[in-house]
């Protein structure tokens, strides 16, 4: 009874189903196979009819299939082991999983499922793949625990992996701690369900450093519809944050002697005046740079200034911010210093340039400068920048009026 059941559900099943007989010569090679049962979908796989106790070579005589289906269940039979295979069936356009298990040493049973579909979707999957390895970013998927389970091939090889190898690694096998931390905080906002774009500087193990732009976004369960991992894209933008760099470098930095520029010092008091930290500011004025010019030429004037720079740089604190105010003329920002402090510092600078001249190739020039130095609360607050800047500036003439070669605080 249980024997006609299974026959009767096997005769109706979606799938193909045979039991086969192999046929065999007066060597005891095998040479055929003939079908001892057949269902109808098994001969709908091959748009056949009447298998059932026909052999494989009298059914496919004229147009014979591509594989070598004696020679292969012959194998089966002989090792008394079943085997799996997917075979493309030319005659009908369509992929097929075959499963074969042997019965005793001459017959087997055999079930055909049709996987064309998911071979369409392999081969599409595939067909991704490879176009994504062939983009200049780098594109990865995680899992919830931010495990690694698929990254085409700039990734793979940035990360020194193949695909076996990539599988469950985490950051914490690519980047420095540091950067494992920011990329981890990233990976759980996906996991919250947003999307984020941000430029991040990463750290590898052995200290390098790179810029990336990082676009990420959640990977949804089908069934849940909650996240359950995450999809990245990150281009590598380090020639271009280097760029960027050199070339604010070249707006916030005086080209002859390198110091900021006077927009780069007025950003940076700006910031001061917004922290509310306490500094003082000085104006200053190399005495009688025309002259110098006018000696020894223009060229000469320039290494003048860029050693005056130089010996500002060397005197003054770390802490000082330097700008070049326009011409011969500079700004000096004291940060947390008192006028009295200030202009000690400056003072220092006048007495090094009294006792050690400039030098330049074979002239020795003897050089100095006047200063007016103030504190922002000195001045009214509705415009302290204007205002500092022009208590400085009048103090300064006062110095140059007065004889040069010394600092006005009052």
């Amino acid at each position: 009874m249980e024997e006609d059941t299974l026959k009767e559900a096997l005769k109706h099943a979606p799938f193909g189903y045979a039991l086969h007989e192999m046929l065999f010569d007066a060597f005891g090679k095998a040479t055929d196979f003939k079908w001892s049962e057949v269902n109808h979908t098994f001969e709908t796989f091959f748009n056949k009819h009447d298998m059932q106790n026909n052999t494989y070579v009298q059914m496919f005589k004229d147009d014979p299939l591509d594989f070598d289906w004696v020679g292969y269940y012959a194998d089966m039979l002989e090792t008394g082991k079943g085997l799996i295979t997917e075979k493309y069936i030319r005659q009908i356009g369509k992929w097929v999983m075959v499963y074969a298990y042997p019965f005793d040493s001459k017959r087997f049973v055999s079930f055909l499922f049709n996987v064309s579909k998911r071979k369409s979707m392999d081969k599409r999957e595939t067909l991704l793949k490879d176009a994504l390895d062939l983009l200049d970013t780098h594109i990865y998927m995680k899992d919830k625990d931010s495990r690694y389970f698929y990254a085409n091939k700039p990734t793979r090889r940035l990360f020194g992996v193949n695909e076996e190898t990539l599988i469950d690694k985490t950051d914490h096998d690519f980047f420095a701690e540091e950067t494992v931390k920011i990329l981890r905080n990233l990976d759980l906002k996906i996991l919250r369900g947003e999307r984020t774009r941000q430029e991040i500087e990463t750290k590898d193990r052995s200290g390098n450093k790179k810029h990336y732009l990082e676009i990420k976004a959640p990977i949804y369960d089908s069934l849940s519809a909650q996240p359950e991992g995450i999809i990245g894209i990150s281009t590598d933008i380090t020639e271009k944050k280097e760029m960027e760099e050199k070339i604010n470098y070249l707006i916030d930095h005086d080209s002859l002697t390198g110091i900021f520029t006077r927009r780069k010092v007025f950003e940076t008091l700006e910031a001061i005046l917004e922290a509310r930290r306490d500094f003082s500011l000085a104006i200053l004025d190399v005495d009688l740079f025309k002259n110098v010019n006018d000696t020894y030429g223009h060229l000469v004037g320039d290494k003048v200034l860029q050693k005056f720079v130089r010996r500002l740089q060397k005197l003054l604190d770390d802490t000082d911010i330097i700008g070049r105010f326009g011409g011969e003329e500079f700004i000096v920002i004291f940060n947390g210093k008192h006028k009295a402090k200030a202009k000690a510092s400056l003072q220092n600078v006048l007495d090094s340039l009294n006792e050690s001249p400039i030098v330049t190739e074979d002239n020795v020039i003897e050089l100095s400068f006047s200063g007016g130095l103030c504190t922002p609360n000195e001045v009214e607050e509705t415009s302290p920048i204007k205002s500092i800047l022009a208590l400085a500036d009048k103090r300064l003439y006062k110095a140059k009026n007065n004889g040069r070669k010394q600092i006005f605080t009052d």
